[in-house]
């Protein structure tokens, strides 16, 4: 099957990946978690979109048992390298977040919770996706991950982050999509080093109102819990600045 735009620029990110400024607050931001779903009760938990797995590395030091999925095996290498190299279990799989890895990986029923953070698969889309049945099939394969009583714990891209942001002339342009609340753009401004033939590219970044939040995750089977301000390093139980990046959601499957 031919590479999405998204796995053929993550395989060739993952290499600078960790570089990024957002990637810095890992063992404070698996601290807050672990205050969500502490180890005792939550050992088993599905991290959706793991990346260079980050937070599942972290979270198997703190004591859990966990599993990464990501959709580039770029990536991927990179988190089975870390795994390796401090001697933990974490078991990482090649996946698509919105396909059938459930049953095809005999995942289904498997996890106490699931995270998805930092833009890990929810919003990222391509032309001629759908901006609301992308996130949907995500959130629909965590819930057959889960067993009942599971906790998911999200951060998205922040709607009213770029609906103050935005206008008349980025939605005249094509840059800005205020029904879908996306925002597009060649791969060449997301980062410096991609891959030349890929530059031109345009891919899809969604933002979502925590209303929206809730409302697709209640037609998924959860209820929310929380929804707070979840920008990488600023995560906290409070509520969600307007100008800030992302938004974290908890939700428990019903």
């Amino acid at each position: 099957m031919e590479k999405t735009a998204w796995q053929r620029f993550f395989d060739s990110h993952c290499k600078v990946y960790d570089e990024n400024a957002f990637t810095k607050n890992t063992s404070k931001e698996c601290a807050f978690l672990s205050g969500i779903i502490p180890p005792d009760s939550y050992p088993d938990v599905l991290d959706v979109g793991c990346g260079t797995g980050r937070h599942s590395v972290a979270l198997s030091s703190m004591g859990y048992r966990v599993t990464g999925i990501d959709l580039s095996e770029g990536m991927l290498g990179a988190a089975r390298k870390k795994a390796s190299e401090l001697g933990l279990e974490t078991r990482f799989l090649q996946a698509d977040a919105t396909g059938t890895y459930p049953l095809d990986l005999g995942l289904a029923g498997s996890f106490d919770a699931a995270i998805c953070l930092c833009e890990g698969s929810m919003g990222l889309i391509g032309t001629g996706d759908d901006p609301v049945g992308q996130p949907l099939a995500v959130i629909g394969n965590v819930g057959a991950c889960l067993r009942k009583g599971g906790i998911f714990v999200t951060t998205v891209l922040n709607a009213a982050r770029f609906i103050r942001r935005y206008g008349a002339e980025e939605i005249s342009s094509g840059r800005f999509d205020p029904v879908d609340v996306v925002e597009w753009h060649p791969l060449s401004e997301l980062y410096e080093d991609v891959e030349p033939e890929l530059g031109s590219t345009l891919v899809g970044e969604k933002s979502f109102t925590g209303s929206e939040m809730r409302l697709m995750l209640r037609m998924c089977g959860f209820t929310v819990s929380a929804i707070w301000g979840g920008t990488a390093g600023m995560w906290g139980r409070r509520k969600p600045d307007p100008d800030e990046y992302e938004i974290m959601v908890v939700a428990v499957k019903d």
